[in-house]
């Protein structure tokens, strides 16, 4: 399931920030390189959160620096979820 979510996840990101998905490296910066702000996080979150009913807090990813971080906590959030 973390496959799907995780390839949701940055589907949706390509979508709603008009990236490429070459842009999303696993190393790549939130901020400076993906120009994500907090209402971007917030909204990925919903979207998430509805589309695979799960309880995503916004407070858990605030720490998110990069891919690799966002799809961690994202894993973590799937673990639980089980």
């Amino acid at each position: 399931m973390l496959n799907k979510i995780e390839t949701r996840a940055k589907a949706l990101m390509v979508e709603m920030l008009a990236l490429k998905p070459e842009q999303l490296t696993p190393d790549a910066s939130l901020v400076d390189d993906l120009n994500m702000d907090s209402i971007d996080t917030i909204d990925l979150l919903m979207k998430l959160s509805d589309e695979f009913e799960l309880d995503l807090n916004p407070a858990d990813f605030e720490n998110c620096k990069t891919i690799s971080d966002f799809t961690g906590i994202l894993q973590i959030k799937i673990q639980e979820h089980k």
